[in-house]
């Protein structure tokens, strides 16, 4: 059992003195100087879409902090499920707001039956630009937007060989009931991977219309249920890159129960599954995640019913560093994009000795929440998000069955907006 404990001890050491390494190469992307735009692209003309669907209570934020942005040249689009959708009303009294002209609303009228609502708003909305757009991005009905969020996308967008931007939301941690304590865990996990494996979120993507027709983006809206997961394998093999940029960071303050929580994290997992070219390797990365924090926690189990205290006590030293570990890279993380934050004059999470003592004893449960991700996204033969059921065939295609309109209803859903 001794030489057990001892291999336990070297395994968790590298494996975690290897995620210290991607740590430190992330940190350093933070210190990089901000990249600065050519002057044409001062003059772009952004159209930004807003799908929603049953509302939310952020969405009359939200409107205001896409036309209130510090970048002249910008068109809000919100595509609205349907007349009778109480966001509708919210959204029409968008255009009786100050730069009111800066908004469009529509209503949506062609629900293509293969591909996610979101995705029939956004094909829409595609189809109504203005021809003199130059640039498209996504904002969410629950994501109140930085004041500079357009012209930090335009400056990341501006840089050379760029065909889409990355960045991430950042869940800032106003409490220690599990679900926000899981869901800030998962997130400050899932940051590094999808920066380092170009995983876009719909809030933080800007692409130019050329590129979009050039990847040929419409054509795979048509066919999927969520508009940012397959951005990043059609622009890579349109020849182009994604570029992440510290600042497109954007914070979220809502709250969430363990349930929900636990269904927002398989469906992430399950849109990797479906569409990232890099699936494979992201869920072995999670699996072997969640292995290096339980297997420890059988080893000790067993050496203590072996009488065996010495390899007992070596597996149990490590297993806690390695979890300790977890946690510096967690604090590290917030405290990087909490300058993000302050700088703009943002609150950010403060981690004292108590809220530090309920992360660490959740770590081990955000993992196994995670391991079950990958497992139910492996597994999944059909999702429900926003009050929708999407059937998934073999070969990929998407069934939509709406509750609202004849299909089966479906379990509560906390995230009722359209981008997730």
């Amino acid at each position: 059992m001794l030489t057990v404990g001892l291999v336990v001890a070297l395994t968790l050491g590298l494996a975690l003195a290897g995620q210290m390494v991607v740590m430190w190469r992330f940190a350093r992307v933070f210190h990089r100087s901000r990249p600065t735009p050519r002057p044409e692209a001062a003059t772009s003309k952004v159209a930004v879409v807003l799908p929603v669907r049953n509302g939310d209570h952020q969405l009359t934020k939200v409107i205001r902090s896409v036309i209130s942005q510090d970048y002249p040249h910008v068109q809000l689009i919100i595509v609205v499920d349907a007349a009778t959708d109480p966001a509708y009303e919210i959204a029409c009294q968008a255009l009786s707001l100050p730069d009111s002209d800066r908004v469009q609303v529509t209503l949506l009228r062609d629900r293509h039956p293969r591909c996610g609502l979101v995705c029939s708003s956004l094909l829409q909305a595609l189809d109504e630009l203005d021809d003199d757009t130059d640039v498209i991005s996504f904002a969410a009905a629950d994501t109140v937007l930085p004041h500079t969020w357009v012209t930090e996308l335009l400056a990341t967008l501006d840089q050379p060989g760029t065909g889409a931007t990355l960045g991430n939301r950042w869940y800032r941690l106003t409490s220690n009931r599990p679900g926000d304590v899981i869901q800030f865990l998962w997130n400050a996990g899932a940051v590094i991977p999808m920066w380092l494996f170009s995983i876009p979120w719909a809030g933080a993507i800007a692409l130019r219309r050329e590129d979009i027709e050039a990847a040929g983006l419409p054509g795979i809206w048509r066919t999927t249920v969520v508009e940012d997961a397959p951005v990043a394998g059609a622009i890579l093999r349109s020849g182009k890159h994604l570029a992440f940029s510290p600042q497109l960071f954007v914070g979220i303050d809502d709250a969430i129960d363990l349930l929900s929580c636990v269904r927002f994290i398989c469906r992430q997992m399950l849109w990797t599954r479906l569409y990232h070219p890099h699936w494979i390797r992201i869920g072995f990365s999670v699996i072997a995640g969640a292995l290096a924090v339980w297997v420890p926690v059988l080893i000790f189990l067993y050496a203590i019913a072996q009488n065996a205290p010495t390899a007992a006590a070596i597996v149990a030293t490590s297993g806690i560093g390695y979890v300790a570990g977890l946690l510096f890279m967690a604090t590290k993380l917030n405290a990087l994009v909490g300058q993000i934050f302050q700088a703009r004059g943002e609150p950010k999470t403060e981690l004292g000795l108590a809220r530090l003592s309920v992360l660490f004893a959740s770590i081990p449960l955000a993992q196994l929440v995670s391991l079950y991700s990958v497992v139910v996204a492996s597994l999944a033969t059909s999702v429900w998000w926003s009050g929708i059921c999407y059937r998934l065939g073999k070969d990929g295609t998407v069934f939509m069955e709406d509750p609202m309109r004849g299909g089966p209803t479906g379990p509560a859903d906390h995230n009722h907006q359209q981008t997730d």
